[in-house]
């Protein structure tokens, strides 16, 4: 049995024994349930189940490379408490635990730690990773890349939360750099970078409701002039051309608004639909839960990885002779327990 199996089971497991909500799973869990076996888990005993329910279970993971399944449990787990776990399948499968909490995003974000929120290249090109939000409400996010469509227009990619409003901007939306929660005395005076243009579908539910695997948090501003901007990551290096999905176990890096150029590595690829909670400004800070089924998961080296206001940021990693990569885009963060939630960028981008 592989790891991504092992997790899946381990999943519905713990359905079973209330410890996951239904909620989480797709529509045809009761189907599933009714023809699941759990005997490649092995003897979980009745300990284990009330420590786990006292615990309480965030979300489920796996490392392939690793061939373990990570639990991530909302409490933290003693020692005494994880010799009663179960710690390997039958046929070899770890089973890891660590602390761990959903995604979450919204509100100001907190002031840059370090650096400055944004950089400007050779003295007039303003860069990516660097801060931009919509013109109408105090907000600020990380302007991810430069990317281009087939006929040649000129694109910037971040987060739907950080341009689009959650699905509430509308079209020809100002997009300003710095973003409003940016501006003050002493720093660069706002400009519009662009415009918010379209964006990928990101909608509220559950799986049962919606199709959480079309969920995706990305929006495109389409850039007002090419002579404003760089596709340089700040100082740190110039954005790759080329992507592909993200690794678990592999290094990678970021530079974002808050925290600037940090490193990390991917500990697990989620296991099903896990939802990021999102505070609207568009409808007076109204809680939007929306499922994505998709996510990785990565831990910062040293630091934290990511932090609020680094949102849209864009995740590369050294893929060695093939040179840097882009993989993706931070969407939320769990500050309590240093994690960082990460969707994988489209293999179509051209970057």
């Amino acid at each position: 049995m592989a790891a991504r199996e092992a997790a899946r089971l381990f999943r519905l497991w713990a359905v079973s024994q209330g410890l996951v909500h239904q909620d989480h799973l797709a529509p045809v869990v009761a189907e599933e349930l009714a023809r699941a076996s759990f005997a490649p888990l092995g003897t979980i005993r009745p300990l284990a189940v009330e420590i786990l329910h006292a615990r309480a279970i965030s979300f489920i993971g796996y490392d392939e490379p690793d061939n373990s399944v990570l639990v991530f449990t909302v409490k933290k787990l003693t020692k005494r408490e994880l010799d009663q776990l179960p710690t390997e399948t039958p046929d070899g499968v770890r089973i890891r635990y660590r602390q761990g909490g959903h995604g979450a995003v919204g509100g100001p974000p907190m002031s840059p730690i370090g650096v400055p929120p944004y950089a400007v290249h050779q003295g007039r090109f303003y860069t990516c990773g660097s801060s931009i939000g919509p013109g109408n409400v105090v907000e600020a996010g990380t302007l991810g890349c430069l990317v281009r469509d087939a006929s040649g227009v000129l694109y910037g990619l971040t987060n739907n939360h950080v341009t689009g409003g959650c699905n509430f901007a509308l079209p020809g939306l100002p997009i300003l750099a710095p973003g409003t929660n940016d501006v003050g005395p002493g720093g660069l005076d706002p400009f519009t970078i662009g415009y918010h243009d379209r964006l990928l579908p990101m909608t509220d539910g559950l799986p049962q409701n919606v199709n959480v695997s079309l969920n995706s948090d990305a929006a495109l501003v389409r850039i007002r002039d090419a002579g404003i901007v760089s596709s340089m990551q700040r100082g740190a290096y110039d954005t790759p051309t080329s992507a592909r999905p993200p690794a678990v176990g592999c290094s990678v890096q970021k530079v974002g608004r808050t925290t600037g150029f940090t490193q990390g590595i991917v500990r697990a690829a989620v296991c099903g639909p896990e939802s990021v909670t999102y505070r609207v400004a568009a409808t007076g800070g109204a809680l939007k839960l929306v499922f994505f089924d998709n996510m990785f998961v990565v831990e910062g080296l040293g630091t934290a990885f990511a932090k609020a206001g680094d949102s849209g940021s864009l995740v590369t990693m050294d893929a060695g002779t093939e040179g840097r990569c882009a993989v993706g885009l931070v969407v939320a963060v769990n500050d309590a327990n240093g994690l960082c939630f990460v969707l994988p960028v489209n293999a179509d981008l051209k970057v």
